[in-house]
């Protein structure tokens, strides 16, 4: 008794079994999660009413255009739409806006050159600098 083996359908299979693997191995990193299960990501949303969300955390990543240190750091950044898999800013996208990010303690300016790639999830303070 010869058992036949369909190699195309073993191949879709195995195919498939390695997509649902790393489907499910893709996640927010925890460094961004914040506490709340949907933090707001809508920058749209934010601007036209930035009353609303005071004291709310948002989500948000893009480009670092500016960095200025004061007293703190004030991060300019342009801000991209953000994958819903991992959170990371969708770079082949056009910008939708911009936010500060302030930062408690200083920052090397030199260390952002060449438009770095960030994800800031903070509070909101009631300013809409967008």
């Amino acid at each position: 008794m010869k058992i036949k083996l369909n190699y195309q359908a073993a191949i879709k299979v195995a195919l498939l079994a390695g997509v649902v693997l790393l489907a499910g191995s893709v996640s927010i990193p925890g460094s961004i999660k914040g506490t709340t299960q949907t933090p707001v990501e809508s920058l749209s949303a934010v601007r036209e009413a930035p009353e609303l969300y005071i004291g709310q955390e948002g989500r948000f990543g893009g480009k670092v255009i500016s960095i200025l240190n004061n007293n703190q750091t004030r991060l300019e950044i342009a801000v991209m739409p953000l994958s819903k898999y991992d959170a990371a800013p969708r770079l082949n996208t056009p910008s939708v806006g911009r936010i500060y990010a302030y930062i408690g303690s200083f920052l090397e300016p030199s260390d952002f050159s060449g438009h770095c790639i960030i994800n800031s999830h903070q509070q909101f303070l009631g300013r809409c600098c967008c």
